[in-house]
């Protein structure tokens, strides 16, 4: 960097792109086991928490000279393949107490997009909706994942193994990590979409140029 005026003014031009959550219900409030969170949180209170954190960590960005924020909801968590295995009954297409997790977390995250504008001069929040763009049950496989999963925790691919042979037709590549061609889904709607269920009040092409 040259100076400080042009370290400022790059840092205003970028689009910081955050997206977290999702292991706080996963490896964390549902895991009783290992974590007091589920014991020590009503469900709301945790979305409620996790939302205030979110909330600090965005304004640390703002004082350090961001300005344009692409802010992810958490998606159905409930309906990945290690969900399903882990917390599901036989036959069960998703589980519900995790997808209620993420929709108490959205439901405080869309509120806060529109606090941070307001209270932030300068700044521009957008929310994204992974769960708004829609994908074709019977051109995607669901409810399994492309590779073989028992690796890490027990959601990640199996060192060595071999994955499927048209990973283009699945949502998920292991057991929690969606594959390329979900991304690229989720990636048009938060660049084009016009629908504010998937992008909130702008989406990133509009971001780009405010």
């Amino acid at each position: 960097m040259q100076n400080d005026s042009a370290t400022d003014l790059l840092l205003r031009k970028c689009i910081y792109s955050v997206q977290i959550g999702s292991n706080d219900y996963i490896n964390n409030y549902f895991k009783p086991e290992f974590y007091e969170t589920g014991r020590s949180f009503t469900p709301s209170e945790y979305a409620t928490l996790l939302v205030q954190q979110l909330s600090l960590q965005l304004k640390t960005l703002y004082n350090y000279g961001a300005r344009k924020f692409a802010v992810y909801g958490i998606g159905q968590i409930g309906c990945t393949p290690y969900a399903i295995s882990v917390f599901g009954s036989n036959g069960s297409e998703c589980v519900a107490k995790l997808n209620e997790g993420a929709t108490l977390f959205n439901d405080r995250l869309k509120p806060l997009i529109h606090r941070l504008n307001n209270n932030l001069p300068g700044a521009k929040f957008i929310y994204l909706n992974p769960s708004g763009s829609p994908t074709d049950t019977a051109t995607f496989v669901m409810n399994s994942s492309c590779c073989t999963t028992g690796g890490g925790g027990g959601e990640l691919c199996v060192r060595n193994s071999k994955p499927c042979s048209s990973p283009w037709r699945y949502v998920f590549w292991d057991a929690v990590h969606p594959t390329e061609a979900l991304n690229k889904i989720l990636a048009e709607s938060a660049y084009r979409s016009k629908s504010p269920l998937e992008a909130s009040p702008l989406n990133i092409q509009q971001l780009a140029m405010y």
